[in-house]
């Protein structure tokens, strides 16, 4: 009987306890970002079972390019969206701004990579010889800009279900896709990738005007609104870049220092610290809305994240760390061997890489989006000259030891400048 009052009462107190909005549209975002992972990750065995390796490679390259161009037309206004469509009177012209701007950047640079794609990418010049194919490029690279901008959307409003729901959905439908567009080749995996865009986008539409009913989409730019946002967008645009950088240049460093095996090995470590790196990266996406929807509870959201993240950061890392080496035997023995120091490396930033996320969320929400664009040009220089340095030395571990060191170079800083900022609050 006591034993069923105790289970009771804690069932009661955990269910208060995650029905907070910023806890609840936290848990949405991060199993948003399994989910997808999980569901990307299938997609890609189906496609090798029924495709040849290197129609998978091809589809691979154009996926990677559509996903570079994507965010890079983005402009930084997802993360502006977040923060502004709250508090705003004109949440309607907010939104068309945004989706017209960034779209018209979309379409010029598929444009302009489609016709230099001899230069960027020679082995996708098919996709410019194939007027068809050029056209579903620029519609699908498109289709990628609305889908995130509608997820800033639905972050901004407290909504975040919607954004699990709208990638689900994109996650499950391109999996049958692959498997009836094989007559297609290569771009048979990327048609159905872009129709499952297309797919998930109408229902995240739909979703926007149950949201806001009287939304009506059109080309439109307020300029005021664009100008006052501009400032915040395009140094949070750098801040996304730089972010992006050291996951997209180490692969490549790696290769050409070591080998192409190396850089599989360093991959899959990579993708699962990636999966604890979500945690703090999703959940202060969620404290970024929440902030600015109600700014005066900003210390109080802080330390609620902050708890959340360690709550559901601890168990995995500790799991890593004894049993790492296990898990990497999924992969193969050469991957246990190879890769299980610089995988708990990773784990353990992602204590610092927390702290880091958790200032830059601050920053955000107070607009001071220098300090947003020199932590992560201090994480990502230190991540990759120390890799280059190390490498030839240390291996992999040299890239696990230049990532931690990175992200414990900022969050000691970050540490000692709000302790600073404490201190002299205290001392006035």
């Amino acid at each position: 009987m006591i034993v069923n009052v105790i289970i009771l009462k804690t069932y009661r107190e955990l269910n208060l306890y995650f029905s907070e909005p910023l806890l609840k549209n936290s848990i949405h975002l991060i199993t948003n970002s399994f989910a997808t992972s999980g569901l990307g990750f299938i997609f890609w065995i189906i496609a090798a079972r029924f495709y040849d390796s290197y129609e998978v490679g091809l589809a691979s390259a154009i996926v990677s390019s559509m996903s570079l161009l994507t965010v890079l037309s983005l402009l930084g206004f997802n993360i502006s969206l977040i923060k502004f469509l709250p508090n705003s009177n004109g949440k309607e012209d907010l939104i068309n701004s945004c989706f017209t701007l960034d779209l018209c950047v979309s379409s010029i640079i598929s444009i302009i990579f489609l016709l230099g794609i001899n230069t960027f990418s020679p082995e996708l010049s098919f996709l410019k010889e194939n007027l068809i194919f050029s056209i579903f490029y620029i519609i699908f690279t498109a289709t990628g800009v609305i889908g995130l901008l509608l997820n800033s959307i639905f972050i901004a409003n407290r909504l975040s279900k919607n954004v699990l729901l709208k990638d689900s959905i994109f996650g499950i439908s391109k999996i049958p896709l692959t498997m009836f567009a094989i007559f297609l080749g290569a771009f048979g995996i990327f048609f159905a990738w872009g129709i499952a865009l297309m797919i998930s986008s109408i229902i995240g539409m739909a979703l926007l005007f149950k949201i806001i009913p009287q939304y009506k989409p059109k080309i439109f730019i307020e300029k005021e609104l664009i100008r006052n946002m501009f400032h915040f967008s395009f140094w949070n645009y750098i801040a996304h870049v730089l972010s992006l950088a050291p996951a997209s240049i180490l692969p490549i460093m790696i290769t050409n220092m070591l080998s192409a095996d190396a850089a599989a090995y360093f991959y899959i470590s990579w993708m699962i610290a990636n999966l604890l790196f979500s945690i703090p990266a999703q959940s202060t996406q969620a404290l970024l809305a929440e902030c600015s929807n109600f700014e005066q509870k900003i210390r109080e959201n802080i330390n609620k994240s902050l708890k959340f993240i360690l709550l559901l950061l601890i168990p995995p890392i500790v799991i890593i760390l004894f049993m790492g080496d296990k898990l990497l035997l999924l992969f193969g023995r050469e991957y246990s061997i190879e890769s299980f120091k610089m995988l708990q490396l990773l784990a353990i930033s992602a204590f610092p890489y927390s702290i880091n996320s958790l200032f830059i969320s601050i920053k955000r929400v107070k607009k001071e989006t220098n300090s947003v664009v020199l932590i992560y040009f201090i994480m990502a220089f230190i991540a990759l000259v120390g890799s280059y340095m190390l490498v030839p030395y240390m291996g992999l571990t040299g890239v696990g030891i230049a990532w931690l060191f990175g992200n414990l170079v900022t969050s000691t800083a970050i540490v000692f400048k709000v302790a600073k900022d404490k201190f002299s609050k205290h001392l006035i």
